[in-house]
């Protein structure tokens, strides 16, 4: 038997190449099988008869059956697992951390910032701010603090023109616009739009403290807690309104303070027509419908 030798055009380029290896085998074992009535060759799998060989090798693979990989939110198809997982790290935010730290554990994207965290163990902080004796590991850092003293927020979000002191802070406020939350609680209805506010939502299930403060010991489940109460320590009160330069410990209070201000009341009663400036006080007095709802049910008993 002599080996058929077959060429297939790229449409791309134009030029022509030898098929892969397993394309060729088939080509071998149709050669191998007897033509059929009118010289033409049919496909074992449905029966159907093709004039040519590599008609019937194309024909072939409409039968081949590819493992496919989609991905639960905007249903694209891949035809590997680990592509699936790279595309799905676009809708979380997250990205591949290849290089370890052998000191703690730490996984990073890249060798350079690894090379950053190091500092953080060996207790170099080559970055000195010109305003205050604080000092850094980082550039970066020092760049992020030293804006809190020149009151400088280059970041503007293009939805609501809220100005921001870093672009990461920025993207986290953008999905603020958005209410889409992937990481959902295995223990309760609650959901969240980052992986690291999952982690640390669990730690509230588990009772687990993993941030302690270096200067009382105290220990916190979240992150943000622990910064929130490392401010009580230093007295920095670093943000401030810009209307009657009153200071405050984090954003958010800075924001509900500013509402004072401008009079805003973004939560609505579904109930009446009231509105309201935070939702706790909309809470407060949601449950005013609800008193007024159980007296009417008492009284139609």
């Amino acid at each position: 038997m002599g080996l058929l030798k077959l060429h297939f055009e790229r449409t791309a380029c134009g030029q022509t190449c030898n098929p892969p290896l397993d394309l060729m085998t088939e080509v071998v074992v149709a050669e191998e099988t007897p033509e059929k009535e009118g010289g033409q060759y049919k496909c074992q799998k449905c029966g159907e008869s093709f004039t040519s060989i590599l008609e019937r090798l194309r024909h072939r693979q409409s039968h081949v059956v590819r493992r496919q990989y989609k991905c639960s939110l905007c249903e694209k198809i891949y035809s590997r697992a680990s592509d699936l997982k790279r595309h799905q790290m676009k809708h979380t935010g997250e990205r591949e951390r290849p290089y370890p730290c052998t000191e703690c554990g730490k996984s990073f994207t890249q060798l350079q910032i690894l090379n950053r965290h190091l500092l953080t163990h060996n207790g170099q902080r080559p970055f000195q701010c010109s305003y205050c004796e604080k000092s850094f590991t980082q550039l970066a850092s020092l760049t992020r603090h030293e804006r809190i003293h020149t009151g400088e927020r280059p970041y503007l979000c293009s939805t609501c023109n809220k100005t921001f002191l870093t672009h990461g802070e920025l993207v986290r406020h953008q999905r603020s616009h958005s209410n889409y939350r992937p990481f959902s609680c295995p223990q309760c209805p609650k959901s969240f739009k980052t992986k690291r506010a999952q982690s640390e939502h669990l730690n509230t299930h588990t009772g687990e403290r993993p941030f302690a403060c270096t200067r009382c010991g105290k220990r916190f489940a979240k992150s943000t807690s622990l910064v929130r109460h490392n401010l009580t320590h230093t007295g920095e009160r670093p943000h401030q309104c810009p209307q009657c330069m009153k200071t405050f410990l984090t954003s958010g209070e800075l924001l509900l303070h500013k509402r004072i201000h401008t009079g805003e009341k973004p939560y609505p009663c579904t109930y009446c027509e009231r509105s309201f400036s935070t939702s706790t006080r909309l809470k407060r007095h949601l449950r005013t419908h609800m008193e007024k709802v159980l007296t009417l049910y008492v009284q139609m008993l």
